[in-house]
């Protein structure tokens, strides 16, 4: 995973943040496209093709702006994932059942991306 949402703390070089200023897409939406097999395709291919990823690179990801109805439903994805993953966390639930949900989720996610961009 490329993206991940944080709470406020101190970073460096190493760990930088990007935010939404956009009140028409939020953070959610921005992890999700960066984790999408789109973005990470178009980085490595047109931005920067290192793993010093950095979030001047990211400002380059063209975003499209959502209707609300599909910002809700990249939010659901996002909250889903994020539910799995603090389940994984709490339980003692089969890894390979976790994954397996994960990566459905991610078909998801690379679908309505590609929806989104119209490819």
């Amino acid at each position: 995973m490329k993206f991940k949402l944080s709470k406020a703390c101190v970073n460096d070089v190493g760990g930088m943040t990007l935010h939404s200023y956009c009140k028409m897409i939020s953070d959610k939406f921005i992890v999700c496209i960066g984790n999408s097999d789109f973005a990470s395709r178009y980085t490595e291919s047109y931005v920067n093709f290192t793993v010093n990823f950095q979030v001047n690179d990211c400002r380059q990801i063209p975003i499209v702006i959502p209707t609300f109805d599909e910002l809700h439903i990249f939010e659901l994805l996002f909250d889903k994932a994020i539910n799995i993953k603090q389940l994984q966390i709490t339980s003692n639930s089969n890894s390979s059942e976790i994954e397996y949900e994960l990566a459905k989720i991610q078909i998801q996610l690379n679908e309505l991306v590609r929806n989104l961009y119209g490819i």
